[in-house]
C-alpha cells in the first residue's frame, strides 16, 4: 500500500515538473482578459501566471525576458523595441470616475483639464454637489497614465493610484473623488462608481479615448514557438474574452 502511494505521488511529482509555467505581466487594465482565457484553459501542456505593474513594466520584461509575455494597453512600437514580437488583441477606453452620490453626469475635455490642473476646485463650480474635488490619477508605469497625458497635456500633482482595483475602491470611499481608469473594469463596476460622459466642443470625446490592448514576447526567447502557440490559443477564442471584460475587438 505505501509502495502505491509513493508511487502515485511520484507521477504526480513527474506530471507538475512537466509543465511549463509561462509568466505572463504588465497592464493591470489586461488583467481580467488574461484571467478570462486562463479559467477557459483545459488539456494545455503549460501553465500560466499572471501579474501585474502597469504597462511599463510589461514592456520593459518582455523586452528583457525577465518575464515570458508582457502586456501592454498603451501604444507599444518595433521601432522603439524591434525585438518584441507584437500582437494587436483589441481596444480599451480611458474612462472617467466619480462617487455614485455625486450628481454629475459628463464633463468637457476642458473642464478634466482645469480639474486636473487645480482651476477646479469644487464640484459646486460645476454642479449643486458641495464638495472639495479630489483627484487622483495613475501611477507613472501605467498605460492609463501615459495615455491621459497624451490626449490631455495636463501634468498633474494629484496622488497617484496604481491598480483599476485600487481606482475603484477609493472612488467608493471617498464622495468627492475623481480619477481615470479602464473603461472596461469601470463598466463592470457600475454598482460602486459612477461613469462620466466626456465631450469636446460639443461632441462625444469616446473614440478619441480608445487605446490599444497588446500581448508580445522578445523573438529571441528561448521558448519563443512555445510562446506563439500560447498567443494563437488566446486568439482562438478572444471575441469572447474581450465581451466579458468589456473591451472592443480590433
Amino acid at each position: 500500500m505505501r509502495f502505491l502511494v509513493a508511487l502515485a505521488v511520484f507521477l504526480l511529482g513527474v506530471e507538475g515538473v512537466a509543465k511549463e509555467t509561462i509568466l505572463i505581466k504588465g497592464s493591470s487594465t489586461m488583467k481580467p482578459l488574461i484571467q478570462s482565457w486562463k479559467k477557459s484553459l483545459s488539456g494545455q501542456d503549460y501553465s500560466i501566471k499572471i501579474k501585474g505593474g502597469g504597462s511599463g513594466i510589461g514592456i520593459k520584461c518582455a523586452n528583457s525576458m525577465e518575464c515570458d509575455i508582457g502586456m501592454s494597453s498603451k501604444s507599444v512600437s518595433n521601432s522603439e523595441y524591434p525585438d518584441l514580437n507584437l500582437h494587436h488583441l483589441g481596444w480599451d477606453g480611458l474612462a472617467f470616475v466619480v462617487h455614485k452620490d455625486n450628481p454629475i453626469k459628463e464633463l468637457s475635455k476642458s473642464q478634466v483639464i482645469d480639474i486636473y490642473t487645480g482651476k477646479i476646485k469644487k464640484w459646486s463650480e460645476l454642479n449643486s454637489f458641495d464638495l472639495d474635488v479630489i483627484p487622483f490619477q495613475r501611477g507613472v508605469e501605467r498605460g492609463e497614465q501615459s495615455f491621459f497625458q497624451k490626449i490631455f497635456g495636463v501634468t498633474s500633482s494629484a496622488k497617484a493610484i496604481e491598480s483599476n482595483n485600487a481606482v475603484v475602491g477609493t472612488i467608493y470611499s471617498n464622495k468627492g473623488s475623481i480619477s481615470f481608469m479602464s473603461a472596461g473594469k469601470a463598466q463592470n463596476s457600475q454598482s460602486k462608481i459612477k461613469v462620466l460622459k466626456i465631450n469636446h466642443l460639443g461632441k462625444d470625446y469616446s473614440k478619441a479615448l480608445k487605446r490599444p490592448l497588446y500581448i508580445f514576447y522578445n523573438k529571441n526567447h528561448s521558448k519563443k514557438s512555445l510562446l506563439a502557440t500560447i498567443i494563437n490559443d488566446l486568439e482562438k477564442d478572444l471575441k469572447a474574452h474581450l465581451d466579458k471584460s468589456g473591451m472592443l475587438g480590433k
